[in-house]
Protein backbone atom coordinates (compact mmCIF):
# COMPACT_ATOMS: atom_id res chain seq x y z
CA UNK A 1 0.00 0.00 0.00
CA UNK A 2 2.58 2.35 1.27
CA UNK A 3 4.94 1.87 -2.87
CA UNK A 4 1.08 2.55 -4.01
CA UNK A 5 0.76 5.82 -2.06
CA UNK A 6 4.10 6.70 -2.91
CA UNK A 7 3.87 5.56 -6.72
CA UNK A 8 0.75 8.51 -6.26
CA UNK A 9 2.64 11.22 -5.22
CA UNK A 10 5.80 10.53 -7.61
CA UNK A 11 2.69 10.82 -10.37
CA UNK A 12 1.05 13.97 -8.82
CA UNK A 13 4.49 15.64 -8.77
CA UNK A 14 5.42 14.84 -11.96
CA UNK A 15 1.75 15.94 -13.07
CA UNK A 16 1.60 18.98 -11.55
CA UNK A 17 2.09 22.74 -13.34
CA UNK A 18 4.13 23.98 -10.57
CA UNK A 19 6.98 21.24 -9.39
CA UNK A 20 8.58 23.61 -7.04
CA UNK A 21 5.29 24.06 -5.10
CA UNK A 22 4.46 20.50 -5.09
CA UNK A 23 8.36 19.26 -3.58
CA UNK A 24 8.13 22.28 -1.46
CA UNK A 25 5.02 20.88 0.39
CA UNK A 26 6.45 17.29 0.52
CA UNK A 27 9.14 18.40 2.43
CA UNK A 28 6.96 19.91 4.72
CA UNK A 29 5.03 16.63 5.35
CA UNK A 30 8.36 14.90 5.57
CA UNK A 31 9.38 17.35 8.24
CA UNK A 32 6.79 16.30 10.73
CA UNK A 33 8.02 13.93 13.34
CA UNK A 34 6.78 12.71 16.63
CA UNK A 35 7.72 10.14 19.32
CA UNK A 36 5.03 10.14 20.96
CA UNK A 37 1.33 12.05 20.12
CA UNK A 38 -0.41 11.55 16.63
CA UNK A 39 -3.17 13.96 15.31
CA UNK A 40 -6.16 12.19 16.45
CA UNK A 41 -5.00 10.50 19.12
CA UNK A 42 -7.72 11.13 22.45
CA UNK A 43 -6.04 10.25 25.09
CA UNK A 44 -7.15 9.11 28.70
CA UNK A 45 -10.24 10.23 30.75
CA UNK A 46 -8.38 13.61 31.82
CA UNK A 47 -6.68 14.12 28.58
CA UNK A 48 -3.22 12.88 28.87
CA UNK A 49 -2.25 11.39 25.60
CA UNK A 50 -4.68 13.69 23.41
CA UNK A 51 -2.69 15.04 20.61
CA UNK A 52 -1.54 18.89 20.90
CA UNK A 53 0.76 21.41 19.01
CA UNK A 54 0.12 24.14 22.16
CA UNK A 55 -1.29 24.08 25.38
CA UNK A 56 -4.42 26.00 24.45
CA UNK A 57 -5.53 23.02 22.32
CA UNK A 58 -5.56 20.40 25.26
CA UNK A 59 -8.91 20.16 28.28
CA UNK A 60 -8.79 21.49 31.60
CA UNK A 61 -7.77 17.85 33.26
CA UNK A 62 -4.20 17.91 31.08
CA UNK A 63 -3.67 21.54 30.76
CA UNK A 64 -0.03 20.96 29.50
CA UNK A 65 1.21 19.77 26.27
CA UNK A 66 4.91 17.70 26.33
CA UNK A 67 5.76 20.69 23.22
CA UNK A 68 6.72 22.75 26.09
CA UNK A 69 9.33 20.53 27.22
CA UNK A 70 10.38 19.07 23.72
CA UNK A 71 10.18 19.73 19.93
CA UNK A 72 9.55 16.11 19.35
CA UNK A 73 6.27 14.74 21.64
CA UNK A 74 2.84 16.27 21.15
CA UNK A 75 0.53 14.89 23.86
CA UNK A 76 -1.44 16.82 26.87
CA UNK A 77 -0.79 15.82 29.88
CA UNK A 78 -0.58 17.45 33.47
CA UNK A 79 1.90 17.47 36.48
CA UNK A 80 2.15 14.10 39.03
CA UNK A 81 4.29 13.25 42.04
CA UNK A 82 6.61 9.89 40.87
CA UNK A 83 5.68 7.07 42.88
CA UNK A 84 2.43 8.78 44.08
CA UNK A 85 0.10 6.36 43.46
CA UNK A 86 -3.18 7.11 41.22
CA UNK A 87 -1.61 10.37 40.35
CA UNK A 88 -1.97 9.10 36.55
CA UNK A 89 -4.94 7.14 35.18
CA UNK A 90 -4.66 3.66 33.44
CA UNK A 91 -2.29 3.33 30.54
CA UNK A 92 0.00 6.52 31.65
CA UNK A 93 2.81 6.71 33.98
CA UNK A 94 4.42 9.32 35.97
CA UNK A 95 7.95 10.38 34.38
CA UNK A 96 10.10 12.72 35.34
CA UNK A 97 12.62 14.84 33.58
CA UNK A 98 15.19 15.19 36.40
CA UNK A 99 17.80 12.81 37.33
CA UNK A 100 16.85 10.06 40.13
CA UNK A 101 12.95 10.93 39.43
CA UNK A 102 13.01 14.30 40.78
CA UNK A 103 10.46 16.65 39.25
CA UNK A 104 9.27 17.82 37.11
CA UNK A 105 7.10 14.72 36.75
CA UNK A 106 3.95 14.52 34.08
CA UNK A 107 1.57 11.70 33.36
CA UNK A 108 3.24 10.29 30.25
CA UNK A 109 1.13 7.60 27.70
CA UNK A 110 2.44 4.14 28.63
CA UNK A 111 2.67 3.98 24.82
CA UNK A 112 5.47 6.28 24.68
CA UNK A 113 7.66 4.62 26.61
CA UNK A 114 8.09 1.60 25.28
CA UNK A 115 11.57 -0.26 23.92
CA UNK A 116 11.27 0.17 20.58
Amino acid sequence: MRNMCTALLVLFVACSSNNNKSIDAMSTIDAFYSQCGEPGDQGDPDGVGMFCTTAATCPSGAPLCSTLGSTTTFFCTHLCTYGSAGTCDADTTCTCQGSNNAPPCACTPTKCLGSD
